[in-house]
């Protein structure tokens, strides 16, 4: 059962994959090269299927060969496995099963990683603040800075 949902995965059929692990299917189940069913969604870019198991398991997520969120070098596709998740719970059939998916530790721990992310894009763009603080580590001027120094060169210059 475990190699089916690994195909199921690996092939991007969401539904497949949510009749296994509802038919009893381990999400930590390893392949014969030593991987779970999370590694391949998360390496293959699948959001939708990562966040199909860490919302029907989120126990996965302690495991040390799942791979995490947080280690995503690009905040664009964390925020794209965080809103897969999101749909995910909102997906659960019945209101108690919404809220014991959003009162587990570990959902709730993704769910305040999202809200960072959202605040940091809505605030100074994806990855904003970090490159500012890059720059005036390297000794560069940050945009706002140049603009304000032409400025102030031009209307010396008028005098």
């Amino acid at each position: 059962m475990a190699v089916k949902l690994h195909e199921a995965v690996v092939d991007g059929d969401a539904q497949k994959a949510r009749a296994l692990l509802n038919a009893g299917a381990d999400p930590l189940a390893i392949d014969d090269e030593g991987h779970t069913p999370a590694f391949y969604a998360f390496d293959l870019n699948k959001p939708e299927l990562y966040a199909v198991l860490v919302v029907s398991h989120p126990e996965i997520l302690e495991d040390v060969r799942v791979p995490r969120i947080q280690n995503m070098p690009d905040s664009r596709q964390q925020l794209e496995f965080l809103n897969a998740i999101t749909e995910e719970i909102e997906r659960l059939p019945d209101d108690a099963s919404k809220n014991d998916a959003k009162l587990n530790p570990k959902i709730s721990d993704l769910e305040n990683l999202k809200a960072e992310l959202n605040f940091a894009a809505e605030n100074h763009g994806m990855m904003g603040a970090r490159r500012r603080r890059r720059r005036q580590r390297r000794g560069r001027k940050t945009v706002k800075a140049r603009k304000a120094m032409k400025r102030k060169r031009n209307t010396m210059t008028r005098r």
